[in-house]
């Protein structure tokens, strides 16, 4: 057994073990989630724990084995977590649940009741923001690569009618041949009931926002390309957005007009496009699929 052998799991299990415990009833599951969220369940006895591979305000991620292919395994911390936290944390599983499989979206395997857990896939590259913070070379073509597998990932969810409020190098893994995969629903909304396509909230990662989601808490699928457009910025720069710009700083600055600019070797085709998705309002930025096309024509 690679990674530390049999000892090194046993350590990694039994402080997996020690982590205190959130569960959930099989009844509150199925009123969240729906009666068929029954078929999604996983006993926490069929996944081998392997080792911890990141942690979040409100979860950590385990590296897993189940049914003998590698997973990943997203626990809810026991203490420390509020009711609002727990709400995000099933808003993303009833979302992962909803979603049709594609290859650019993470995609959930079961959920687990005691102690709360999802299951999904495992991608084995680790998260877009530890490359682009590593000294691991990056070549262009490479982030370009990734650049249209995040367009092709959210022009799904804009398609599926969902908002991912969230987008952000962080919130983006790596899978085989550095394939990336749009994660982190928490979030995110439905907006196929909403007919203006919008959704409203109070929090949000203010140095990736759109004006509108600063100055009235609006989101949208343009919103969305604003923020798409800050995390091509992230993988360009190899650094967060305005990185000599407190966050209070940026929100005021780019509801005055404030926007990034593409380092200076950004090819010009691939910097018109970061432009477009900048501009002011909304309904001037294009959408995924124009996006896409755009991407399609950037030579590099």
């Amino acid at each position: 057994m690679r990674e530390g052998g049999l000892d090194a799991l046993v350590e990694s299990t039994t402080r997996y073990q020690k982590i205190p415990e959130l569960k959930i009833s099989l009844e509150k599951l199925t009123a969240t989630l729906g009666p068929d969220a029954v078929t999604w369940e996983i006993q926490m006895s069929e996944n081998v724990v392997q080792k911890e591979i990141g942690r979040g305000a409100y979860g950590i991620v385990y590296k897993a084995v189940w049914r003998n292919q590698t997973v990943a395994v997203k626990k809810i911390l026991g203490e420390g977590v509020d009711d609002a936290q727990i709400n995000n944390f099933m808003q993303e599983i009833k979302l992962m649940k909803a979603l049709r499989p594609h290859g650019n979206v993470i995609q959930m395997l079961g959920i687990v009741t005691s102690p709360v857990c999802v299951v999904t896939t495992y991608y084995e590259n680790g998260s877009l923001l530890d490359l682009i913070n590593s000294n691991s070379p990056l070549s262009l073509p490479l982030k370009l690569k990734i650049m249209k597998g995040i367009c092709s990932g959210m022009l799904h969810l804009s398609l599926e009618g969902i908002v991912h409020r969230d987008l952000a190098a962080r919130n983006v893994l790596l899978g085989k041949d550095f394939e990336p995969v749009v994660a982190d629903f928490g979030l995110s909304r439905f907006t196929a009931a909403n007919k203006s396509g919008m959704t409203k909230s109070d929090v949000g990662p203010i140095k990736w926002m759109a004006p509108e989601s600063l100055t009235s808490q609006t989101y949208s699928t343009k919103s969305d390309v604003w923020m798409f457009a800050a995390t091509c910025w992230e993988i360009l720069a190899r650094t967060e957005p305005f990185p000599e710009l407190e966050a209070l700083e940026v929100a005021f600055k780019v509801r005055d007009g404030l926007t990034l600019t593409p380092p200076s070797d950004t090819p010009a085709a691939l910097a018109d496009v970061l432009h477009k998705c900048w501009a002011y309002k909304p309904t001037e930025r294009p959408d995924f699929a124009e996006i896409t096309t755009m991407l399609a024509q950037v030579i590099v």
